[in-house]
């Protein structure tokens, strides 16, 4: 009896270490890649492959945690989006992360050209955050006539001070200059 108690112990105590290693190791903690720590994935995905000069144009941005399933708190700064124009020019913006919700798990959220001026060609997008880069993306801007021989326009049939219950006739006019169809 005496001899088991010892290999007992050092069993138990083995044990304790096994675990007391497992439950701080940076895999439990969600921070695992190769050189113990995790890191993010950055993430630029377009709505569609194709837009027309004039339309709107909107993509989605953000990150994703890699080899882990948080995003340590000295990863959260703000991200870079590179957009180089058709005409070779370049310019970068600065993508913050949302101010709510659950970061450390990730976000995605819209994002486009504002109010500059979107000529047709190819735009080439480069999202950076923390140091990762997504693969360049092409964004494509066709030139299409139609857009410029087709004029729409609504027109509110009623001036003057309206309240929330007032009836309000809309007349939307489109005027086709073009041979097709509408």
């Amino acid at each position: 009896m005496l001899t088991i108690r010892p290999f007992a112990l050092r069993l138990v105590g083995l044990c304790l270490v096994v675990a007391e290693g497992w439950c701080f190791s940076p895999l439990s903690n969600g921070f695992a890649s190769q050189n113990g720590r995790g890191g993010i994935e950055p993430v630029l995905r377009l709505e569609k492959p194709r837009y027309v000069a004039g339309e709107a144009i909107r993509f989605w941005v953000g990150v994703k945690p890699r080899n882990s399933s948080t995003i340590p708190q000295e990863l959260r700064k703000p991200c870079s989006l590179s957009v180089t124009r058709p005409d070779g020019t370049r310019r970068v913006e600065s993508v913050g992360w949302p101010t709510d919700g659950m970061v450390d798990y990730g976000w995605s959220g819209g994002w486009g050209f504002g109010d500059d001026k979107i000529e047709p060609g190819v735009y080439v997008l480069i999202l950076e955050c923390a140091g990762e880069k997504t693969a360049p993306l092409e964004l494509i801007v066709e030139r299409s006539d139609i857009v410029t021989q087709v004029k729409t326009q609504f027109r509110f049939e009623r001036e003057g001070a309206i309240k929330k219950s007032t009836h309000v006739p809309i007349v939307l006019t489109v005027d086709n200059g073009s041979q097709a169809t509408i």
